[in-house]
């Protein structure tokens, strides 16, 4: 074995590292080119021909051009001694008639999946390069990322399935440099040749001029990516734990961490509620609603959801929920309106962490109960008159907005939080339960 394949076979171990096969196999994510053909080369001198498996995915493109990579690959394996599937897919119908670069790539994992989940693979292993990864990360620069935004990581978890890169650590000219010094061919995708695409425009264009300011651009951008995801598991594991105490929507105990475990935490808060990503400038202005800690400051996020403080607590409310609903609904049975965040019922709820309020009604008026929208509404309860308007004062910011009045019939007999009108209290109970994210 010459030293250029020696080192190569190396950084492949080295990617892999700690990947215990057994008894089972990969699959590789074989498309016939230059890379993967390269991959499955390498895996099958790392773990062996009886635990490599190979899949090509046809994106239905490039009619017998696709057909006669696909044939290559099939026949790539069976010299081997590889087994082999192959799946077709409709990028051109998936993405309204676009050759669309994301939709094809979720196609395609999303076949990679079914497969190594129908089969039982231990992983599935993609070959992506140093170069691929340089790509990746101006890619992610440019649309806006964090540090966790930048390059490929090695190992990734997917539906419950692991991802592998080795490959990760070699670059385009050494993989061309071990297909070479082996003698062994592949074939070349047309499209990769397409600068209308972004990543081929990268590829084509950037990088080249990159490498004109340093020979050592892929390598130094990789090294960054792999400090990235250095720096990035330490701050998510400081926030994981802070955001798992009993603390972590206490907004002086949350003031007092660094900005970066401060994002992360919110992040992480955030994401119980919505999988919505949040811009950068939404997270800055959070972390400053936070930090200011004033009572009933809110702020809007992506997802239909907006973060409150309230009683000194950071809350999370629907977005739609800043106004209760001007009909009047039944609550004789229990009225609830997700939509809204509140319920009215006559069972105690469970307890988990709504706002929770009780009162003795008679049973005359538990009949007749609605809940509708605050307007100019008065009661009398102990020995004076009362305006709702003036009752919200004491009621928290988040929830003035979403809060209704409890009716018997037409007329207002309780306003959550305070005691029900004169001549209606009896032995039924009521709860008014108010729904906090």
């Amino acid at each position: 074995m010459k030293k250029a394949d020696a080192r190569f076979i190396e950084k492949v171990r080295r990617a892999v590292e700690g990947l215990d096969v057994g008894n089972g196999f990969i699959l590789a994510a074989f498309s016939g080119g230059a890379d993967s053909t390269a991959m499955v080369c390498a895996c099958i001198d790392v773990f062996g021909a009886d635990h490599v498996r190979a899949m090509h995915v046809n994106h239905g493109i490039r009619g017998a051009e696709a057909d006669a990579d696909e044939k290559f690959c099939e026949n790539f394996c069976r010299e081997r001694g590889i087994v082999f599937y192959s799946a077709h897919v409709d990028v051109l119908s998936a993405s309204g008639g676009k050759c669309d670069e994301d939709t094809a790539r979720r196609l395609r994992y999303e076949a990679l999946i079914s497969k190594a989940k129908e089969t039982g693979a231990r992983a599935i292993a993609t070959a992506h390069t140093s170069s691929d990864n340089a790509e990746t990360v101006i890619q992610s620069i440019c649309r806006g990322c964090g540090i966790s935004g930048l390059g490929i990581p090695p190992v990734r978890d997917d539906l419950g399935v692991t991802i592998i890169r080795p490959l990760l650590f070699c670059s385009r000219g050494e993989v061309e440099e071990f297909l070479g010094g082996r003698g062994v061919s592949y074939v070349t995708d047309s499209t990769n040749l397409d600068n209308a695409y972004t990543r081929n425009f990268v590829r084509h264009v950037i990088i080249p001029e990159l490498t004109k300011v340093n020979d050592q651009a892929i390598k130094n951008i990789s090294e960054l990516s792999e400090r990235a995801r250095c720096d990035e598991d330490y701050i998510d594991t400081a926030a994981s734990a802070f955001a798992s105490g009993k603390t972590a929507d206490d907004t002086a105990s949350l003031s007092s961490l660094h900005t970066a475990v401060l994002m992360r935490v919110l992040m992480k808060l955030i994401s119980r509620h919505t999988e919505a990503t949040q811009s950068y400038e939404r997270l800055k202005a959070l972390c400053a609603l936070v930090k200011s800690g004033k009572n009933g400051d809110s702020q809007q996020l992506s997802g239909g959801i907006s973060a409150v403080v309230s009683d000194g607590r950071l809350r999370f409310v629907p977005s739609d929920a800043n106004f209760c609903d001007d009909e009047a609904h039944d609550a004789s049975n229990g009225y609830i309106n997700e939509k809204m965040g509140y319920s009215v019922s006559f069972s105690a709820p469970a307890g988990t962490g709504e706002r929770v309020y009780e009162a003795s009604i008679s049973s005359d008026d538990a009949k007749i109960l609605v809940a509708r929208a605050r307007k100019a509404d008065k009661y009398v309860y102990g020995k004076m008159t009362r305006t709702v308007k003036k009752l919200t004062s004491g009621v928290p910011q988040d929830a003035r907005a979403r809060r209704p009045v409890i009716c018997a019939g037409d007329q207002v007999i309780w306003y959550p939080g305070y005691p029900v009108a004169n001549g209606h209290i009896g032995d039924t109970k009521i709860y008014y339960i108010e729904k906090i994210l």
